[in-house]
């Protein structure tokens, strides 16, 4: 299970994953997306970045996108649990 502490962990030990979470993002946007799934971006970013990104720090990425960009609060697609 994911916790914040692990996300916050693995967050300041790679860098670069947000960067390309951001770009991501930039780049949906400046495509006129008003919606879109954090666990697509972020499987987008390991792609481009050909690293294996736990899925589950998805929302945690969201959610920091989100404090960083209140302008764009309902960007991202909330989560639904099975």
């Amino acid at each position: 299970m994911i916790t914040t502490t692990n996300f916050e962990t693995y967050d300041a030990a790679h860098p670069l994953i947000w960067e390309s979470f951001c770009s991501v993002v930039a780049e949906y946007r400046a495509g006129g997306f008003e919606r879109w799934s954090a666990e697509t971006v972020l499987h987008n970013v390991r792609r481009q970045a050909r690293t294996d990104v736990n899925i589950g720090y998805a929302p945690y990425y969201a959610s920091k996108w989100t404090e960083q960009h209140p302008e764009a609060r309902s960007f991202f697609e909330p989560q639904t649990s099975a």
